[in-house]
């Protein structure tokens, strides 16, 4: 934000008050104080294994946190298979949850560092 204000800022024509000639317009700047909406993306890598009796799954997911401060990173799910595990590297913890329509949703709770202005890991 300080960025943009000090783009105005540069783009403001400065003379002397003597020499002003067409009005000048002053403009209040406050911080924008509502936190961005979140905003990320996914990628799977899935290895699956077949056999005459059970079919099962690996999917590594990959997420990119374009803007905003992820609590929770919310995946679709299809199909009706179980969840056994999931792991990972600055995983707090995760669930399932099942919406009134049937839709299934693994929520992924990230570690996340205390100041909500700090970087995130990755």
């Amino acid at each position: 934000m300080k960025t943009l204000a000090l783009i105005a800022l540069l783009l403001t024509p400065f003379t002397n008050a003597q020499e002003l000639k067409a009005p000048v317009m002053l403009m209040p700047w406050q911080p924008v104080t509502k936190e961005v909406p979140l905003f990320f993306s996914v990628t799977a890598a899935v290895r699956v294994t077949a056999s005459l009796t059970e079919i099962t799954s690996e999917q590594d997911l990959t997420f990119r946190v374009l803007q905003g401060r992820p609590e929770v990173l919310s995946v679709g799910l299809n199909g009706a298979g179980e969840i056994l595990s999931v792991t990972g590297e600055g995983l707090k913890d995760w669930s399932l949850r099942v919406v009134a329509d049937g839709a299934r949703f693994l929520d992924l709770r990230p570690l996340l560092p205390e100041a909500k202005d700090a970087k995130l890991p990755g």
